[in-house]
């Protein structure tokens, strides 16, 4: 089985899509978008349509305010884990304490269950 390969304009149409779709998920209008990020609407925009390469440092900035992996924008909805994006953007939203009480909780919980998956339904 071969991966298709996508040329950069693909790459920046779907990246586009991926944004616009994350923005209207959440109600976000462009303009809310940028209030939120401190990117210009017209960024936003560029990038919705995939016509502009964004940087790093903006890719950065989305990736914080929309509250998803780095990875979540490049992957198709037909390979998305919806579940653990949730579960990231609950994680981002907390304060630095709430982080490591999130982190050392779901650690233990973890251990648990790989030492005794037989008792989970």
């Amino acid at each position: 089985m071969s991966e298709k390969k996508f040329t950069p304009d693909e790459n920046l149409k779907k990246l586009g899509k991926q944004v616009r779709q994350l923005r209207k998920g959440r109600k976000w209008s462009q303009q809310k978008l940028s209030d939120v990020s401190g990117l210009a609407v017209r960024t936003i925009s560029r990038i919705e349509r995939g016509v502009m390469n964004p940087s790093f440092e903006v890719l950065a900035t989305l990736v914080d305010v929309l509250g998803i992996s780095f990875d979540f924008l490049f992957t198709s909805p037909d390979e998305q884990d919806t579940d653990l994006q949730e579960m990231i953007g609950l994680y981002r939203a907390c304060p630095e304490q709430g982080r490591r009480l999130i982190l050392a909780s779901t650690r233990a919980m973890a251990h648990e269950l790989i030492e005794q998956p037989s008792t989970m339904p």
